[in-house]
């Protein structure tokens, strides 16, 4: 995943086209749905000790963290729509 934001990020600077944009943008949503599906089988395996064990804050911060990805993912879809059609 670092990999792809060094990648990314200088494809940014260089002003790439729209394929290698929308490649970029599905990797990106694979990684977000690797990331909430390692979350959720965590979340069953542990069900409610998940926020009350020893790794709670970390678990908390991963949330956060997935939070945060589906978020951006959300914002940058809603924005293709958007930018395309109008």
């Amino acid at each position: 995943n670092a990999l792809l934001i060094g990648i990314r990020t200088e494809c940014n600077a260089r002003m790439c086209g729209d394929t290698e944009i929308f490649v970029y943008r599905r990797i990106d949503n694979v990684f977000c749905f690797i990331f909430v599906l390692e979350l959720a089988l965590r979340l069953m395996a542990h069900r409610g000790q998940f926020f009350r064990m020893g790794s709670r804050w970390w678990n908390m911060f991963d949330c956060l963290l997935v939070l945060f990805q589906v978020l951006e993912s959300i914002v940058e879809a809603v924005a293709d729509g958007v930018l395309h059609t109008g």
